[in-house]
């Protein structure tokens, strides 16, 4: 998958190193609470964000915020959070966040000024980038905790599922080997695992992480 970063002045920027003590099954949920975390801090300023699977935070048809995770499961070995990533035991995950926070589109590439936004376009106004850090690392942290006590994860998910409205949708997936599915998003799974009725086979498929077109 081709995926580039563009960091503006003005943007929030930063990395969250997470040192997970949960089984290997578990470990896509990181991916899902840190897109709720960011999309919960956000919803206090703009009031309607949701989430495209599984964890870009979205303002209408606008991306407002990126968040990319990797595994390091020993000396100078990484992963993107993908189905190669679950057969090792992880010793550190590297969860990488990024908010379009005070700066304006004519700051980013022409070809993403009509797919992003930022929270100065949306409102007019300049937000404090450590106070809305703050209120994503609170959120954040406190999923983490449910997650390893494994008490909360349904609601969690069920939390998760009210802001993603690539459930019920249809939509093409680009995996990251570059395979192109298509089929229509059911549910997410205990996991946080994509759930899709394939077209090519009319089965159900879990998709483990992958760029969503809907």
């Amino acid at each position: 998958m081709r995926r580039e970063w563009f960091g503006p002045e003005g943007g929030l920027w930063f990395s969250v190193l997470l040192k997970p003590q949960v089984s290997i099954s578990k470990l896509p949920l990181y991916s899902i609470i840190a897109g709720l975390s960011t999309s919960h801090a956000l919803k206090d300023i703009l009031g309607d964000v949701w989430l495209k699977w599984p964890n870009d935070v979205m303002v209408g048809n606008r991306k407002i915020s990126g968040i990319l995770l990797e595994l390091a499961r020993g000396k100078h070995q990484g992963n993107s959070l993908g189905d190669d990533a679950l057969g090792g035991s992880p010793r550190n995950l590297i969860m990488g966040i990024g908010v379009n926070v005070n700066f304006s589109l004519s700051s980013l590439p022409p070809f993403l000024q009509d797919a992003a936004t930022t929270l100065q376009h949306e409102t007019g106004r300049k937000y404090s980038e450590n106070a809305i850090l703050i209120d994503i690392l609170n959120e954040l942290f406190n999923n983490c905790e449910l997650i390893e006590k494994n008490d909360g994860i349904a609601s969690l998910l069920n939390r998760y599922r009210e802001l993603c409205r690539t459930i019920g949708s249809k939509v093409t997936i680009e995996m990251p080997g570059g395979e192109i599915k298509k089929g229509l998003a059911m549910d997410i799974s205990d996991n946080g695992s994509l759930i899709m009725l394939s077209d090519d086979t009319g089965e159900k498929e879990l998709i483990l992480s992958g760029d969503v077109i809907l």
